[in-house]
């Protein structure tokens, strides 16, 4: 095993009968645990072991805490080297993911951008109406089409004249 890096890991109670004689109160360096896994008797190991390809101090049964920095030879971005065999599926599920949030977002700015022409439409409609709106106001103005005080002639209703 490697000298000591700074991150330290816990076995969680409720896993405490997988791995025998692990403290789950203890915070120890992750060296050391992977040491005290490894040597666990062989009937304890098959029932802890993680399935193949997966992490041999799982997140289920472990918590941890710490940083350190990563072996010369390690890809920088992965923090275990089991992830590295994951890396490729990882990649192309991420790029499925991209290209379908990618086709949501072409969609989405598509009818935004119907939504915009609509909205210009509708202001060009309110705009020639307001325009016709103060042609009509001015040419009532110009035929003085108003109502008017009735006239001597025609009297008022009180009179026996015609209302207008």
């Amino acid at each position: 095993m490697t000298a000591g890096r700074g991150r330290e890991a816990r076995l969680r109670p409720e896993y405490l009968g997988l791995y025998r004689g692990i403290q789950a109160t203890d915070w120890r360096p992750i060296e050391v645990i992977l040491q005290q896994v490894d040597k666990l008797p062989p009937e304890d190991r098959a029932k802890a072991e993680p399935p193949a390809g997966a992490r041999l101090l799982p997140d289920a049964h472990f918590e941890f805490r710490g940083s350190s920095p990563r072996p010369d030879g390690f890809p920088p971005r992965l923090s275990r080297v089991t992830d590295a065999d994951a890396e490729p599926q990882r990649v192309a599920r991420l790029q499925h993911q991209l290209e379908a949030e990618q086709d949501q977002l072409t969609a989405r700015q598509r009818e935004a951008d119907q939504s915009i022409a609509r909205a210009e439409q509708l202001r060009e409609r309110a705009d020639a109406l307001q325009q016709d709106f103060e042609r009509l106001r001015k040419r009532e103005a110009e035929l003085d089409l108003r109502p008017r005080d009735p006239g001597p002639e025609q009297g008022s209703p009180e009179e026996g004249g015609r209302p207008d």
